[in-house]
């Protein structure tokens, strides 16, 4: 299935079943796309990410996944069907936090933090929140030690 963009980028877009196409061209919202392994859900979000390319400016977009590498994968098959075309942002959770540190408040390095630091810091969190001292504070406490 092939459609030229405003601007004449072409979108091509793989073969795809009816319910993927309920999902890729729904005009409201967004979706959801829960199935079971190698049904097609990395195929229809990525093919919906170059047909809303192909309606609104890319750089309005924003795919956000798990992992680096579906993040890459994404990119790589988006590229393909849209031929030249902007790509909208795809990329993975991590990644989405740490630009979103760097822009809001300026972070510009993330430091390492050990495990017991982070169990430190949970249960001072625990604590603040509950009036009471974490079930396994006494582990964080002689483990940070």
């Amino acid at each position: 299935m092939s459609f030229e963009k405003t601007g004449g980028v072409r979108v091509t877009l793989p073969p795809l079943t009816d319910t993927q196409k309920l999902a890729v061209f729904a005009s409201e919202g967004p979706i959801l796309a829960d199935a079971v392994p190698g049904s097609g859900k990395t195929r229809t979000i990525t093919c919906r990410l170059a047909y809303l390319a192909s309606q609104v400016n890319p750089e309005s977009i924003l795919a956000i996944t798990f992992t680096k590498g579906a993040a890459a994968e994404m990119s790589v098959r988006a590229k393909a069907m849209l031929e030249g075309g902007k790509l909208p942002k795809i990329t993975h959770f991590h990644s989405f936090a740490y630009h979103l540190l760097q822009d809001l408040w300026g972070v510009k390095k993330l430091p390492v933090v050990s495990p017991e630091r982070i169990l430190g810091k949970m249960g001072t969190f625990y604590q603040d929140l509950t009036g009471d001292k974490h079930p396994g504070a006494e582990t964080i406490e002689s483990n940070a030690q």
